[in-house]
């Protein structure tokens, strides 16, 4: 019996001590295949570990085939903003569905998403650094919705914890969903492919094989006033159409001479309309050589010939043999001295809340939230229908909502963490999609350097930083999206463009008219512009910010005068910007203008001013539309403005308003222009808009072109706080 109880108790401990290991790594719960430990595994089926949950499966009495398991690490809500889990978007659909609101027609689900706390009340947690208690606010879901037969949208607010609706409000007949609902585009292109008018076009045009018949990402129709035929149209699209030689093909190679309108209540095919294919403004009249062009141009080496690629690109290894220096938490990231919480939504995809620097101890609030409130593209050819070629993909299609699965060593190199998103179908079901957020660590070169010239020692620090990116398919486009930290406390915006560009056919011996270029023969790739809007909400050492206009100037007085005896003086000019009326205001890439966000009420030690963060625009081409022109306004009137700065409203998120219909920046300042923006609670939006001139080097493919913005302290620390970074030779050693 002794002996028994003695192993008994030896067996014990060795559970104890493996159980709690503390060098249990994340990493290595994602290896198939690997047996750990579980003791927990009889009566749970997880074991906790801080950074996440992990699913083990028992296999013996002792041992469970354990791996990270993202979904339950999702479902486990433990912050307030954390976005809706799958269990949640369903229990949404179903309160709805019940109620006797939600039970009357065909309920088409736009987007369902979380409801935020109001930031009143998470605002105090922000700035404490802490963590609200975990049941304090009600979990709640906001959903936008339609009458699949009247198109009529719907607003309505769940209360999760108790599981009734708040709210259940019936939009004004002239509102529109916002966002092309999730499944339209298969609902479209559906329809487009059994309409006999368009079978008979493609008859016409030498294709018989509607499989072949290739429709662009469903595109809305943002003016239609020009056609009064559609203006009882519920919900119109226009679809652009090509054609395939055979299945993956490269189909922008292959352009047919027609756009089709559909409505997608029904679905019914509304029109098909010419596109203009010679230079003339005829809107597609002339219809002389239009013969659709079948040489193929494909980017996907499968369909290129053998021993196509290219054998001398030897292969470069990224690896952090430590592991990574950053840890996760749920959704929180902690990398070097920040703390970063994100979110996610359909609309916006990757959010960033809660953005904090740890300054030697004091946690110092920086952005209570950072996204991308839009993002689109505007296409320069004005001979009709052409001029109805732009879309909103934040606002129109859904960034999150077309979030692409990402690849470890492609999308994201090193040691990467993954994280899935969740959206909603049509009829309301959650639809996860894996690894649609990647966080990884990069090399990013030279920091800071030093060579003392007198004695040659040379120190050097390289620049680590953390990327936190998805990417989103919109149809032709493939946009990267990037929120990158660095350890000098520089935060970065990254846009980056590559895919297909758009293209229409040319007639054979038929010319563009000067509004686009010719990648391929018979194939146009119209001129346009892409549009971004960030929106930054602001908390500088705490919730009251200013902010003030600076340029670099020479000094004004001539060369030989007292203020400037040999003409070579610089200065600055500092312009506070005092109302909202004020907060509108533009780039000036010749006097290097920034934009600096102060807290007035904390005074830098060392200058005796407001410590701050400036504000580094990308500075790109002013927007090409006329501010007349119908195209863009009202509905786009936020372009014409580089930086907007506005006081903090809930609920004001976009720059368009959410149902882009002018309810946006210019209504918000336009009502209020005379309001504060001193010492107050403010948020800046960030507008840019390049200009793309497409070259032949664009296709099949266009190399990634990239966007930068910056956020860099200003004032804020007392000395470079990337000063601690050790040398690369000091790096093997352990701190």
């Amino acid at each position: 019996m002794s002996i028994t109880i003695y192993l008994f108790c030896l067996l014990s401990i060795y559970i104890l001590r493996v159980g709690s290991r503390s060098d249990f790594n994340a990493s290595d719960t994602t290896k198939a295949g690997n047996l750990q430990f579980s003791p927990k595994c009889w009566t749970r089926g997880f074991i906790y570990h801080p950074d996440h949950w992990t699913k083990c499966v028992c296999k013996r009495l002792f041992y469970a085939k354990c791996e990270k398991d993202d979904s339950t690490r999702e479902n486990d809500y433990s912050h307030p903003l954390d976005p809706l889990s799958p269990e949640e978007i369903k229990q949404t659909k179903n309160i709805i569905l019940g109620s006797v609101n939600g039970s009357q027609g065909t309920l088409i689900f736009n987007t369902i998403t979380l409801q935020e706390p109001a930031k009143s009340e998470m605002l105090h947690y922000f700035l404490s650094s802490t963590d609200p208690p975990r049941f304090l606010f009600p979990r709640r879901s906001i959903s936008i919705a339609w009458n699949g037969e009247t198109g009529r949208v719907y607003e309505i607010t769940v209360n999760l914890n108790s599981a009734l609706i708040e709210v259940f409000t019936t939009m004004p007949e002239n509102i529109k969903v916002p966002i092309i609902s999730p499944d339209d585009n298969e609902v479209v292109t559906q329809a487009i492919k059994k309409d006999n008018r368009v079978i008979q076009r493609c008859l016409a045009l030498g294709i018989s094989n509607m499989d072949l018949v290739y429709s662009s990402a469903t595109w809305p129709i943002g003016y239609i006033e020009d056609r009064p035929e559609y203006a009882n149209l519920k919900r119109p699209y226009q679809v652009y159409m090509y054609t395939q030689n055979f299945n993956g093909d490269n189909a922008y190679a292959h352009p047919l001479p027609f756009v089709v309108i559909v409505d997608v209540i029904g679905p019914v095919v509304v029109a098909i309309e010419n596109l203009p294919t010679h230079a003339e403004y005829d809107s597609g009249e002339n219809q002389n050589g239009n013969v659709v062009p079948k040489t193929p141009s494909n980017y996907d080496s499968d369909f290129r010939p053998p021993n196509f690629l290219r054998r001398d690109d030897k292969p470069i290894k990224v690896s952090s043999p430590k592991g990574p220096s950053y840890k996760v938490k749920g959704n929180l990231i902690e990398w070097q001295k920040f703390k970063i919480r994100i979110g996610f939504t359909a609309r916006e995809g990757l959010i960033l809340h809660h953005v904090t620097y740890n300054d030697n101890g004091t946690v110092r609030p920086i952005l209570y939230r950072a996204s991308i409130s839009e993002l689109g593209s505007i296409y320069g050819d004005p001979r009709p229908p052409f001029h109805r070629k732009y879309s909103m993909d934040a606002s129109q299609v859904g960034l999150g909502w077309l979030s692409d699965e990402l690849i470890s060593q492609e999308d994201c190199v090193g040691e990467t963490t993954f994280f899935n998103v969740t959206v909603n179908n049509n009829f309301g079901d959650p639809v996860v999609i894996r690894k649609g957020i990647c966080v990884t660590e990069e090399d990013a070169g030279i920091l800071w350097k030093h060579v003392d010239f007198r004695n040659k020692k040379s120190v050097t620090v390289r620049s680590h930083r953390l990327v936190i990116s998805f990417i989103s398919t919109t149809g032709n486009y493939d946009f990267l999206l990037s929120w990158i930290f660095y350890q000098d406390a520089s935060i970065q915006f990254e846009g980056s463009f590559t895919g297909i560009v758009s293209t229409n056919m040319l007639a054979v011996g038929g010319t563009n008219g000067g509004f686009g270029s010719v990648v391929f023969p018979q194939v146009n790739a119209q001129y346009h512009q892409h549009v971004v809007a960030l929106r930054l909400d602001t908390e500088i050492d705490g919730n009251a910010n200013s902010v003030e206009m600076r340029d670099v100037v020479p000094v004004t007085g001539p060369t030989g005068s007292n203020e400037n005896p040999y003409g070579q003086g610089i200065t600055v000019l500092n312009t506070p910007l005092k109302t909202q009326a004020d907060g509108r205001t533009k780039i000036s890439p010749l006097t290097g203008r920034v934009w600096v966000i102060t807290n007035p009420q904390a005074i830098h030690p060392a200058t005796n001013s407001p410590v701050g963060w400036k504000l580094m625009p990308s500075e790109t081409a002013q927007i090409m539309a006329k501010p007349d022109s119908p195209m863009v306004n009202p509905k786009l009137g936020f372009l014409f403005d580089d930086v907007w700065i506005t006081r903090y409203e809930e609920g004001h998120l976009y720059a368009g308003g959410t149902y882009l219909n002018n309810s946006g920046l210019p209504e918000w300042v336009g009502t209020d222009p005379g309001g504060s923006i001193e010492n107050t609670d403010i948020v800046l939006w960030h507008v840019f808009s390049p200009v793309h001139i497409p070259r032949v080097e664009d296709f099949p493919v266009m190399s990634s072109e990239s966007h930068q913005v910056w956020l860099k302290p200003h004032n804020f620390f007392i000395e470079n706080p990337a000063i601690d970074v050790p040398p690369p030779r000091l790096r093997k050693h352990e701190f």
